[in-house]
């Protein structure tokens, strides 16, 4: 986590320019719509992307709560693309809910990397408190395609797989 803030840090002086696409449908399991608002830089890309989740002690939260808002104007500087995520939260949705969404994320992001300017070799996971916990959980676990199905894209790339956590 410490080298990803420095890399943050590090690039801050940039100032890049971006859109956002916010409320994006990322996942609809069962009744549940699960929106992702995505920030994109001007530019050709691809670009390196990270997926922000938030906390809230797996019981509350959503995208834009206040614990992660202190990080956007450091994400903006980066020239990455980035995307901050809702989740279905406890205690109404059980555990591996969380993880299944950031998984799901994960997934979107890839098989939409050409309209976000996204390298599907390049994305991260970036959590805050029950965020990070996800996003380590995520990084961790193989689900093999129980998931989704297949676990390959049409590039023989992992779905659920990041680079970086």
């Amino acid at each position: 986590m410490r080298i990803l803030f420095a890399l943050l840090f590090a690039v801050a002086l940039s100032g890049a320019t971006y859109k956002v696409e916010p409320d994006v449908e990322y996942s609809h399991p069962g009744d549940v719509s699960l929106k992702l608002d995505a920030h994109i830089p001007e530019g050709k890309g691809p670009f390196a992307a990270v997926i922000l989740v938030h906390g809230g002690g797996w019981t509350a939260g959503h995208k834009t709560v206040t614990f992660v808002t202190p990080l956007f104007p450091v994400l903006d500087q980066t020239g990455m693309v980035w995307f901050t995520i809702d989740y279905r939260l406890g205690p109404k949705f059980k555990h591996p809910a969380g993880l299944e969404e950031v998984e799901a994320a994960v997934a979107f992001v890839k098989k939409n990397a050409k309209r976000f300017h996204v390298d599907p070799k390049r994305i991260a996971l970036m959590g805050e408190s029950a965020g990070a916990h996800l996003v380590n959980l995520a990084g961790a676990r193989d689900s093999g395609g129980a998931v989704y199905g297949d676990r390959w894209d049409s590039w023989g790339h992992e779905l659920e797989r990041v680079q970086a956590l």
